[in-house]
């Protein structure tokens, strides 16, 4: 009877050290891919930080916004104008598909409209136009 106990307490004694063994062997790997993912992304943000030719600078970014709100500006005025010196109005600027202005006129179409009906010459009808398009964000 002795025996069967100390053997039971032996078996149940392996069987927990068998788990243990593994769960330690399970944490031990778990770790060292942790270290490496680690690793890897700490070497990716040093060379982030070292390259500063690829960083972002925010004053590039906003120049180069109005640098596309003026090139904006300018097709709209272009297009304007020879739409509006061939004789054309509200229904051919909505066909100029260049830099969405189709839908910006369709956005502001009233307003549009408005200077189209303003007594004054076509050139200063394109600018005005063309500034109000390009106010919508």
């Amino acid at each position: 009877m002795l025996t069967s106990i100390l053997n039971l307490l032996v078996m149940s004694l392996k069987i927990f050290f068998y788990f243990f063994q593994k769960y330690i062997a399970w944490t031990v790997e778990e770790r060292e891919r942790f270290e490496t993912r680690m690793k890897n992304l700490t070497d990716l943000l040093s060379k982030a930080i070292e390259n500063k030719d690829e960083v972002i600078n925010e004053k590039d970014y906003l120049s180069n916004l109005e640098w596309e709100k003026q090139q904006r500006y300018k097709t709209y005025k272009t297009k304007t104008l020879f739409v509006l010196t061939s004789g054309g109005g509200i229904n051919e600027l909505n066909t100029i598909q260049d830099l969405g202005m189709n839908l910006r006129v369709e956005q502001k179409k009233a307003e549009v409209i408005a200077i189209l009906i303003k007594n004054i010459n076509t050139e200063d009808k394109s600018v005005a136009i063309a500034q109000l398009l390009t106010e919508i964000v």
